[in-house]
């Protein structure tokens, strides 16, 4: 029988991660000046459906306005993951304890599959995994996403190229063997398909 994990928000809260709540008191924050999206944030209740509304609109009407508007909430989403991100690569780690036997990676190591609803980057900044069970595997990947060309799924050695790098869908969807496979079922923060509007950062 596989064994799977599913992970939430409160996994990466942890490590001083936000929750849903705080993302958006946070977007709040960020779009203070701007009424008409601070409303259909409220009325949404979470940033998806509220980015998922925008997009709609922009979709049904491609107007410089309406692309302004896109433009200004995916620029604040990407602003609040962007300040999180960056915290969690100022961390050393994301072991609490030099304990094997209390090892983090150890323990998410153990699953045949890791399902995760976050969307920020805590796994592919610290989960090292190759470091702790090379006799099962190889590393780690994300099914059906890529990094830029030429990049390996070590995605580099250095913490400031994890949080800039930006992933593309595959164009064959597959799971690696030796290889445990992670599904960011909300997809992520750093995934961008050619035909998305990008934010400028």
């Amino acid at each position: 029988m596989a064994r799977v994990l599913l992970l939430g928000a409160g996994f990466s809260h942890n490590w001083n991660g936000w929750l849903a709540g705080e993302i958006l008191s946070d977007l709040f924050g960020r779009l203070a000046d701007d009424p008409d999206l601070r409303d259909v944030l409220g009325c949404a209740g979470n940033f998806e459906d509220a980015l998922s509304e925008i997009q709609e609109q922009y979709k049904a009407d491609p107007s410089g306005a309406n692309r302004a508007r896109l433009e200004r909430m995916q620029g604040a989403v990407m602003a609040t993951f962007r300040a999180m991100n960056e915290a969690f690569a100022r961390r050393p780690g994301m072991e609490f304890s030099n304990e094997r036997q209390f090892s983090i990676i150890d323990f998410l190591a153990r699953f045949d599959a890791i399902f995760t609803l976050n969307q920020d980057l805590l796994l592919e900044l610290h989960y090292n995994i190759d470091l702790h069970e090379p006799r099962r595997w190889n590393g780690h990947h994300f099914p059906g996403m890529r990094p830029p060309a030429g990049r390996n799924n070590a995605v580099g050695p250095f913490l400031g190229d994890r949080l800039r790098l930006v992933w593309q869908p595959e164009e064959e969807f597959r799971v690696e063997r030796n290889l445990q496979p992670i599904f960011k079922l909300h997809g992520s923060v750093n995934w961008h398909a050619g035909a998305v509007l990008r934010a400028r950062l």
